[in-house]
């Protein structure tokens, strides 16, 4: 038996960022991608201050899972994915930003997801974040 992977792509995901008016504006103000209440800590009421970020990758994880059609979850974007795309956008933003700080956003991002997917499996899902 074959076993495929397959990964989310992220292509665009920049883009979608950057069309957020709560992104762009933290954004411009010299902030970082996450939602500055988050100070790395994963809950859900963290998750939906940073809903603008997580619902694209949402989105991009479903567009996968409807393609996948074996009834699981889509697997998490890959963290050098999210790099890439945490890099664009702060391109986009002209903000001069190390490759730690990308790493740490990128990694932050992927927590999330991972949050998210595991509330979904145990039905412990709010909609309080994509409302």
């Amino acid at each position: 038996m074959a076993s495929e992977t397959r990964q989310v792509d992220l292509t665009g995901l920049a883009q979608k960022w950057d069309e957020s008016p709560e992104i762009r504006q933290r954004l411009r103000k010299g902030g970082s991608l996450l939602h500055p209440s988050s100070k790395d800590k994963v809950l859900i009421r963290t998750a939906a201050l940073n809903g603008p970020v997580l619902q694209p990758v949402c989105e991009m994880m479903a567009k996968l899972q409807a393609v996948m059609d074996d009834g699981k979850i889509a697997p998490s974007p890959a963290v050098e994915a999210l790099r890439e795309e945490v890099q664009a956008l702060m391109g986009m933003a002209k903000q001069d930003v190390t490759f730690q700080e990308i790493d740490k956003a990128a990694w932050s991002v992927r927590k999330y997801i991972a949050f998210l997917k595991l509330k979904i499996r145990k039905r412990e899902v709010s909609t309080e974040a994509f409302q």
